[in-house]
């Protein structure tokens, strides 16, 4: 009789320890399945982040590529140098570039993709005046030239445009 109690109780405690075990196994696979789908959350708002600094850097690229030719363009008109029409058409070629980056970059984005629209237009329509202005200079003089900027600045195209780029994001 001692060795059936016995037996029964073994029994009883293997029950009560696999019991315990498969207890702790699902617990185990809840908390690894709970920590995966966490980690998956962290790296996609960490690719959302990046994605953000990207967009952010490609409008501040296209405001520095404007403010290059704009610089270069007046120093061409101070000094009518040559030398700085170069440099200012890469600058204006800069602008498209950076202008398509961030088309690419917010793609999934219509809304976003009505305002690089507004972007480029913008940007296309100060790099025209500074050619408008150009040719004014080679043609009438610095004097019809200066005129021509104080015009232009007069409308503030930098100030529509940071506003516009300030929306993109």
């Amino acid at each position: 009789p001692l060795s059936a109690v016995t037996r029964s109780s073994f029994r009883s405690i293997d029950r009560q320890v696999l019991t315990g075990f498969a207890v702790a196994l699902v617990i185990l696979v809840a908390v690894i399945a709970y920590a995966r789908g966490r980690v998956a959350a962290v790296d996609d708002a960490t690719r959302w982040v990046d994605h953000t600094h990207l967009v952010l850097e490609n409008i501040a690229s296209v405001r520095a590529q404007l403010v290059e030719a704009q610089a270069q363009h007046r120093a061409y008109l101070l000094t009518r140098d040559s030398q700085y029409v170069a440099p200012a058409r890469a600058a204006a070629k800069g602008v498209d570039d950076c202008i398509l980056r961030l088309r690419a970059l917010t793609r999934d984005n219509p809304l976003q993709q009505h305002r690089v629209d507004s972007l480029q237009l913008l940007a296309r329509q100060e790099l025209a005046e500074l050619t408008t202005e150009r040719a004014i200079a080679d043609s009438r003089g610095g004097e019809a030239a200066r005129e021509a900027m104080a015009t232009h600045l007069e409308r503030a195209p930098m100030d529509r445009l940071n506003a516009l780029s300030t929306r993109l994001v």
